[in-house]
């Protein structure tokens, strides 16, 4: 009893506990069942950690502010009336010389002519009147996608080392609209799926073409079912929201589903964005081809749709 303490203050401690641990690692038992512990600790560990490190990574949900080039569209749209003002400044000049020539004819053939001058700027002017209800929708027409729209994907997902969120995006986008006075009558969307690209890297990007089968599938699609009744043309920068149905199609099924959409007018361009809420089931598509590493059940379409006029 006496001698412990002596041997502690001595600071013959640390000796013992060394001569231990070079004993424990002399045993095979400590090689064959220690080091597997650590290497699995370690590959788990890093895996963790990666796996975290992805998440942090994942983007938010889509907004209006991811529109590329959105709000420059304000510009042309300002030049054009300074043009117009440039044009309807030259007819003065000429106006100016018809006027001069007027006094050239006879008094008499002036007194018989002033009435019929009077008249027929009335009937050449009333036409034009009556076109004025064109200028009070200027969302009427064709339109076509352009640059700043992105669709894309949105799922949970579970493995060995964690689970998450998996995000994939593109800007292969193509399609169109077409609006009659107030009323969105049809919309079309094509998203080139081979061009997608997922915030999981590029392991994830392969995972997700052989599961939506982009060899056979390349594109996925919606297209509005039923027109939009927006009831009025909203003002320029409002935004309106509003329930629709559209046929998507993904992996070669197509299926109907109801959603939000919310749209705006941005100058000569109308944005809109939607989530579409979709069960990989529905369509068909299968889990991933990996060991421990399984996919969420249902997940979300993005997309964020900016058009401009066609022509």
């Amino acid at each position: 009893m006496s001698t412990r303490p002596s041997s502690e203050a001595s600071g013959s401690v640390p000796v013992v506990r060394l001569t231990r641990l070079r004993r424990a690692l002399r045993r095979k038992r400590t090689w064959f069942i220690g080091v597997p512990v650590l290497l699995v600790g370690g590959v788990l560990g890093g895996g963790f950690a990666y796996n975290a490190y992805l998440n942090s990574k994942t983007p938010p949900p889509l907004s209006f502010g991811d529109a590329l080039g959105s709000g420059s569209v304000d510009a042309p749209a300002s030049a054009g009336p300074s043009a117009g003002a440039t044009t309807a400044a030259k007819p003065a000049p000429g106006a100016a010389t018809t006027a001069t020539s007027a006094p050239k004819p006879a008094a008499a053939t002036r007194a018989v002519t002033a009435p019929q001058a009077a008249t027929r700027p009335n009937t050449v002017t009333q036409p034009k009147a009556t076109s004025a209800p064109a200028a009070t929708s200027p969302i009427e027409g064709a339109w076509q996608v352009t640059s700043g729209s992105v669709a894309g994907y949105r799922i949970g997902y579970s493995s060995p080392v964690g689970g998450g969120t998996r995000v994939g995006r593109t800007d292969a986008v193509t399609g169109d609209m077409r609006i009659v006075g107030s009323t969105v009558q049809t919309t079309k969307i094509s998203v080139d799926f081979r061009k997608l690209t997922s915030d999981g890297g590029d392991t994830c990007d392969t995972h997700v073409r052989e599961i939506m089968d982009v060899a056979n599938h390349p594109f996925e699609s919606l297209a509005l079912a039923t027109p939009i009744d927006l009831g009025s043309v909203p003002a320029d920068g409002k935004q309106v929201s509003t329930k629709v149905t559209a046929k998507v199609t993904l992996r070669g099924v197509t299926r109907s589903e109801t959603f939000t959409l919310t749209a705006r007018r941005n100058g000569s361009r109308i944005e809109v964005l939607g989530s579409v809420p979709v069960n990989r089931d529905d369509y068909q598509i299968p889990d991933a081809n990996e060991p421990g590493f399984t996919i969420d059940k249902k997940g979300t379409i993005e997309v964020l749709l900016a058009f401009v006029r066609k022509g």
